[in-house]
């Protein structure tokens, strides 16, 4: 049985941050006890303030799920790197200072070459030569190219 250790949310969050999360969640059902401990007026002010910070709580969240991604592969679609090797074991490419296995349909590639990444199939980045214009279309298929094993 795998342990536990609470690092599976991010870096820097653990058990404490989901269940902060799940407490404003909950916030204006933890706050109806507030009508029993005091009279209706004063309880009504209360529970007016905590519904209001838990609709703007809401609101933030939902603003913040429709983010671009900030990392990932996703974002790589498009960035420049250089090939790093071109040989039998295959074709691999630094792009944000990590090294991919990738895969081109341009057989003149050899190390030092500018790439443009114009798509990510699992983790193989498919590639073309930077030439200075916008990314193309290519399309990645898994035939194409490069074998793209890990050397």
């Amino acid at each position: 049985m795998p342990i536990d250790d609470g690092r599976r949310y991010g870096a820097g969050q653990g058990r404490e941050a989901v269940t902060m999360c799940h407490i404003l969640l909950l916030m204006p059902l933890l706050a109806l006890p507030v009508f029993w401990l005091l009279p209706e007026g004063p309880a009504i002010g209360v529970y007016t303030v905590v519904l209001g910070l838990s609709a703007a709580t809401y609101l933030l969240m939902v603003k913040v799920m429709h983010l671009p991604a900030l990392f990932g592969v996703s974002t790589l679609i498009g960035r420049s790197g250089k090939v790093v090797a071109c040989d039998e074991r295959g074709l691999y490419v630094r792009v944000n200072s990590e090294t991919w296995a990738a895969r081109s349909d341009a057989s003149t590639l050899t190390a030092g070459d500018p790439v443009r990444v114009v798509a990510v199939d699992g983790l193989t980045l498919c590639v073309e030569a930077d030439i200075g214009s916008p990314p193309g279309r290519g399309a990645c298929d898994a035939s194409a190219g490069h074998d793209s094993r890990a050397p």
